[in-house]
């Protein structure tokens, strides 16, 4: 699985400040949608395991609200699947949102 981007400290993708992930891949192609070219299931850069300890990781401040998953919604669903599973690290306390650019 790839991903687009992630913004850190982000307010524009949920309540507060959050970290917001988006995924790479939708077969959806909606009219005017802001992110065409992320519609690539290869665009970006391979989810991996150090960069979903770095997710995890920049939750742990406080002033961190949680964290926003934007993508199609099977893409959300194996993505909220590969964050939230074992080995988590305990000191990262679970706070999480996840979100779509489209719903069904």
């Amino acid at each position: 699985m790839n991903y687009a981007t992630i913004k850190y400290c982000d307010i524009a993708n949920g309540e507060g400040v959050r970290t917001s992930l988006f995924v790479s891949g939708c077969r959806r192609h909606c009219p005017n949608c802001f992110n065409a070219v992320a519609w690539d299931f290869g665009y970006g850069a391979p989810f991996t395991k150090e960069v979903r300890n770095e997710i995890l990781e920049s939750l742990a401040p406080g002033y961190i609200n949680g964290l926003s998953l934007l993508a199609a919604r099977p893409s959300c669903r194996l993505l909220e699947y590969a964050l939230t599973r074992p080995p988590v690290p305990r000191s990262i306390p679970p706070k999480y949102l996840v979100t779509t650019a489209a719903t069904l």
